[in-house]
């Protein structure tokens, strides 16, 4: 397994609050909150976070996350990302690049 830096994790980030907070700028995370390549394994991880103010366990995420997040996907399937901006265009850029390789990718996408 590959250790990442904070200062890495960060980069990973594309999360609208996230950006909107330590940057200071907004662009749509798609429901996409982080994207993660590691190139050894050759896997592509996307993470949809949910903050909830209250734990209540058993409660889960609705199957309109897994809508909002496909918008992201989509883009990246159909190569035709030109309404993505900022951190999620690059990383889509990223992906696309990663998947037109000769090399096999793994692509997870972990809903938490």
């Amino acid at each position: 397994m590959e250790i990442i830096t904070l200062d890495e994790l960060a980069l990973c980030m594309t999360d609208t609050d996230f950006h909107k907070y330590y940057t200071n700028t907004t662009c749509d995370d798609c429901g996409i909150d982080a994207v993660l390549i590691n190139n050894e394994a050759k896997t592509i991880s996307l993470f949809n976070f949910k903050y909830r103010e209250k734990f209540k366990p058993g409660n889960m995420q609705g199957l309109n996350e897994t809508l909002i997040s496909s918008k992201y996907t989509n883009a990246i399937l159909q190569e035709n990302i030109g309404a993505l901006r900022g951190k999620p265009r690059e990383w889509a850029k990223k992906i696309i690049a990663c998947l037109n390789s000769n090399e096999v990718w793994r692509n997870f996408n972990y809903m938490l």
